[in-house]
C-alpha cells in the first residue's frame, strides 16, 4: 500500500507529480504489477518476471513492459 512506503519514496513520487503535472502518475504494488503483466502480456512473461532472483531484474522487466505497452 502506497501510504506504508517510506517517506522518502512518497516524497520522490510526489515530486514527479509536481514537476510533471501533465503526466499521469500511478503506483503499482507487487500484486498490481503481476496482474498487469498477466493480463497484458500473458503467463509466459509473468513466469519470466517471477523467475528473476533480484528485485532490480524485475524492475527492469517491468519498465520495459510499461514502455512497450504505452510508448511503442
Amino acid at each position: 500500500n502506497f501510504e506504508s512506503l517510506p517517506n522518502y519514496v512518497i516524497d520522490s513520487f510526489n515530486s514527479w507529480k509536481i514537476l510533471n503535472p501533465e503526466w499521469e502518475c500511478k503506483y503499482f504494488n507487487a500484486t498490481d504489477r503481476e496482474d498487469f503483466i498477466l493480463s497484458e502480456f500473458g503467463k509466459d512473461w509473468l513466469d519470466v518476471y517471477n523467475s528473476c532472483i533480484f528485485g532490480v531484474m524485475k524492475a527492469d522487466i517491468w519498465k520495459y513492459l510499461i514502455i512497450y505497452k504505452y510508448y511503442v
